[in-house]
C-alpha cells in the first residue's frame, strides 16, 4: 500500500509498508466504525503477496 497524496490523513499513513498500512487501517476504522475488507483474490510469488480487496462500510 502506498499513500502519499491525501491531505486529511495522519502523517503515519503517508508511507509504504506494513506500518503505513496499519496506520491507515486504524485511521479509517476510527472514521467508519463498521469498516471492513474482504479479500477477493490473493497471489503469492516467493516472499511477495498481492491482494485484491473489497472495502465495505
Amino acid at each position: 500500500m502506498l499513500t502519499t497524496s491525501a491531505v486529511e490523513e495522519p502523517l503515519a499513513c503517508r508511507g509504504t509498508g506494513p506500518d503505513a498500512h496499519y496506520a491507515t487501517a486504524v485511521w479509517l476504522r476510527g472514521a467508519y466504525a463498521d469498516l471492513g475488507w474482504t479479500v477477493e483474490d490473493a497471489v503469492v510469488e516467493g516472499d511477495l503477496l498481492a491482494l485484491r480487496k473489497a472495502r465495505r462500510a
